[in-house]
């Protein structure tokens, strides 16, 4: 019978802060976090509607100058050399600016 390694709790990637669902009016700069822990070396990838964000590879987003079309799902994903983990969906709602 051939040995299989099981995963050593502790390696593998969890996330102990998922990032948090947000409302803001257009113009506004808006950040998303994640904290994770597991064996390092630990990597981070920002996706939007599930498609990678070239370049979001922080435990921290930022969104400069949001407009409606930023309204998305965002989540991070973090992975080692065991394993990865996605966090919870954060939904941003980004509220247009009207002129009266």
């Amino acid at each position: 019978m051939p040995f299989v390694q099981q995963p050593v709790s502790g390696l593998l990637p969890q996330l102990a802060w998922h990032p948090q669902s947000v409302t803001n009016l257009q113009g506004a700069t808006v950040q998303f976090s994640a904290t994770a822990v597991g064996a390092p070396p630990l990597s981070y990838q920002w996706q939007k509607n599930s498609t990678n964000l070239v370049g979001q590879t922080n435990t921290t987003l930022t969104l400069n100058g949001v407009m409606t079309n930023d309204t998305a799902n965002y989540v991070i994903v973090v992975s080692n050399a065991y394993g990865s983990v996605t966090s919870a969906t954060a939904l941003l709602w980004v509220a247009a600016l009207t002129v009266c």
